[in-house]
């Protein structure tokens, strides 16, 4: 925790500091003025309250990584943030109504400075938007044509952070009928299905060999596309709640109308 000594050299005001830059709170989508009411934003979390501290007469006593996962920090303590260490018995105060204890010797500070070092750990399941994709529930079948996490890790995987709350999708992408259990994918219980229907190419036929490309007859965007009804016909085998993320532009409006939940969102992103 040692830095160089900048505050000793007037010339320097600052370093490896940002662009300026105005001060805004981030928020998802239109929330009004927030103004008054900031902390109303999801995506703000506020950090005040219990924090593990502990207390050092020195920087130089500060050698321990404390900010890296799995430290062992039982010799910490408690106190609420935000607040000051002196109010806990932790140091002496220095702003006082009679001489400071800080001696006027500038640019020059005491070189035992006190510090203190905090960990709150914590999570927030409104901030992060999952999405885990699985084009089909076969675990050998899924070795012919990717390499990743099984289908069944990661439907474990998606079940669990649904259970701790987390807002996180089921990806069917590529959807591709002959791939999809459809009796299986309905008893999932699964908050959210997001569809995004196969768009061929000359690279996607090499990669599905076995697949029938017969009715992918609508052209956009270098790609072979399903027309419209079929596709309709497919996600009529889905009853889950659903969306659809589309590239066809005319499908696009479709679904915006008829089957997304937030028309201005088509990958559902909001609740």
């Amino acid at each position: 925790m040692i830095v160089p000594r900048y505050y000793e050299d007037l010339k320097i005001v600052h370093e490896n500091t940002m662009p300026y830059r105005a001060y805004y709170m981030p928020f998802s989508h239109d929330m009004g003025p927030l103004v008054e009411n900031r902390y109303a934003s999801d995506r703000v979390t506020e950090l005040n309250g219990t924090w593990q501290f502990q207390y050092f007469k020195s920087i130089y006593d500060l050698e321990e990584k404390f900010y890296e996962l799995g430290y062992d920090c039982s010799k910490f303590t408690k106190v609420e943030v935000p607040g000051v260490w002196q109010n806990y018995g932790y140091d002496s105060h220095q702003y006082t109504n009679v001489r400071y204890p800080i001696s006027l010797d500038p640019p020059y500070v005491p070189q035992e400075n006190p510090c203190g070092a905090y960990i709150k750990k914590f999570y927030d399941p409104k901030l992060a938007h999952i999405q885990i994709t699985i084009t089909c529930f076969d675990d050998k079948k899924a070795l012919a044509y990717e390499k990743a996490s099984s289908p069944s890790k990661r439907l474990r995987a998606l079940l669990k952070l649904q259970e701790e709350g987390f807002d996180v999708t089921l990806r069917l992408s590529p959807l591709i009928e002959e791939y999809l259990d459809f009796d299986y994918l309905n008893r999932l219980p699964v908050d959210k299905v997001l569809v995004e229907f196969l768009r061929v190419n000359g690279w996607i036929k090499k990669w599905f060999p076995d697949l029938d490309y017969q009715k992918y007859v609508l052209r956009q965007s270098g790609y072979w596309h399903l027309p419209l009804e079929e596709k309709i016909r497919i996600l009529e085998k889905i009853h889950l709640p659903l969306t659809v993320c589309e590239d066809v532009t005319e499908h696009y409006e479709y679904w915006k109308q008829h089957i997304n939940p937030n028309p201005l969102d088509c990958c559902n992103l909001r609740k």
